[in-house]
């Protein structure tokens, strides 16, 4: 390590970054990470000649992970790739003058001794000999194209052994599901190719986010999955089961439907778990609605014909005026929205025609049932709904507006119905 360099880290910390002008803060994050990277080569540098001469200090005789562990109190596992890039890099001197040098950082250095890692009798040779290919391509590029390079390499190198580790890759795809604390968690691994048809299938309707949409990119994925799902279940591409078509049901109590405050826990999806009343008013707004009477005991007495709540010629018709989502600013196409009954739900004897209902998309349906709106009738008889703008004057800094109950403009008074006593199961 050069006078320069000491000189130049010492000028530069000794000034506050929150002082300096923006030329001079990214002047400074230049000096340090560059002085980081050479720092680094330099570390492992001496690891590596103090675990080549076998001992770690004049009076122990440690192994150097152990050295490294008890001196600086080290993870194993960092231990052990210290020691590990410093072997590697005695068989790389293009990668290692180039880490010196400050030319490439740690990420790519940790990269190419991955590479060297899996290779074989085989591939040993040719990957050695390729290094001026892949250590040049490590000074432009970032660690995880070096990484796409290295592995285009050894596939090349060895086509049949390649194969045989695709073959046993695929062999460990496997997609779980587990109901945790109202959440369906997800756990698994794809293959490449199913992979990217998930990621380009989310991809496709995860749009960029509109100025007022505070979902996190994670948020919106997951949103974007949901929505996928939809579009395949309302299409007619899905095998049938039992004579029917692919479609989740939920079972609860004509009570729970009704009174959205109040939970008993019998609001079930099958094969996941309770479900919040909200979650059951909204996914009971656009179904299929089966009457099931039950006796004293829970036997089932009687199972009514199923009724779609929003009829085909009420979709059609709601298609034809709203065109797209009913919030404001969303244009999701129609034939991907839910129908809403705005003012009045149908458990509550609201009607389920023109007047009543609206078209919303999947996220902005579910923001309805979650959040405070301000719904208003349009001059062709829909709605625009957005989310209500609460003043957070006195709630402290950063406080955010409490999830509390939908409000409507012009909301009808709601109208009890007499129903049979039993359970509703929609879908």
């Amino acid at each position: 390590m050069g006078e320069n360099l000491l000189l130049s880290i010492a000028d530069t910390l000794s000034a506050d970054p929150r002082s300096l002008t923006p030329t001079q803060l990214h002047a400074r994050e230049e000096v340090l990470f560059q002085a980081k990277t050479i720092i680094e080569a330099a570390l492992i540098d001496t690891i590596g000649v103090m675990d080549s001469r076998g001992t770690t200090a004049t009076t122990d005789v440690l192994p150097t992970r152990q050295w490294l562990r008890a001196r600086h109190r080290t993870s194993w596992r960092e231990a052990k790739d210290l020691v590990a890039l410093s072997h590697a890099l005695k068989v790389l001197p293009l990668t290692d003058k180039l880490f010196k040098a400050g030319d490439i950082t740690l990420a790519h250095v940790q990269v190419i001794a991955r590479g060297l890692n899996r290779t074989t009798s085989v591939t040993r040779a040719g990957f050695l000999d390729a290094e001026h290919i892949y250590s040049e391509l490590a000074r432009v590029e970032t660690p995880e194209k070096v990484e796409w390079a290295i592995r285009y390499l050894l596939a090349q190198l060895d086509p049949d052994a390649e194969d045989e580790k695709a073959l046993d890759r695929y062999e460990k795809r496997g997609l779980d599901f587990f109901e945790s604390d109202g959440f369906m968690q997800l756990r698994g691994s794809l293959d490449s190719v199913t992979g990217a048809k998930v990621k380009a299938a989310i991809d496709a309707v995860m749009k960029p986010p509109a100025a007022d949409d505070q979902r996190t990119a994670s948020q919106r994925r997951a949103d974007a999955l949901g929505e996928v799902c939809d579009r395949a279940l309302r299409g007619d591409s899905l095998p049938s089961s039992g004579g029917q078509r692919a479609q989740v049901n939920i079972t609860c109590t004509l009570s729970e439907l009704m009174n959205a405050g109040a939970l008993t826990g019998q609001a079930v999806i099958d094969g996941v778990g309770a479900i919040d009343p909200e979650t059951l008013r909204r996914m009971a707004c656009d179904c299929n609605v089966s009457r099931i009477l039950l006796g004293p005991k829970g036997e089932v007495l009687d199972v009514g014909r199923s009724t779609r709540v929003a009829p085909v010629a009420l979709r059609r018709a709601l298609t034809l005026r709203d065109q797209h989502c009913s919030w404001e600013g969303c244009e999701a196409p129609a034939r991907y929205c839910d129908v809403h009954h705005v003012e009045v739900h149908w458990a509550h004897g609201g009607d389920t025609n023109l007047e009543n209902c609206g078209l919303y998309c999947g996220h902005h349906h579910t923001a309805i049932h979650t959040y405070d709106t301000v719904t208003e009738r349009r001059a062709d008889g829909g709605f625009r709904t957005r989310k209500r703008e609460l003043s957070v004057a006195g709630c402290g800094v950063g406080a955010q507006p409490a999830k509390i109950t939908r409000r409507v403009v012009n909301i009808r008074a709601r109208r009890r119905v007499q129903s049979p006593v039993g359970r509703a199961s929609t879908r």
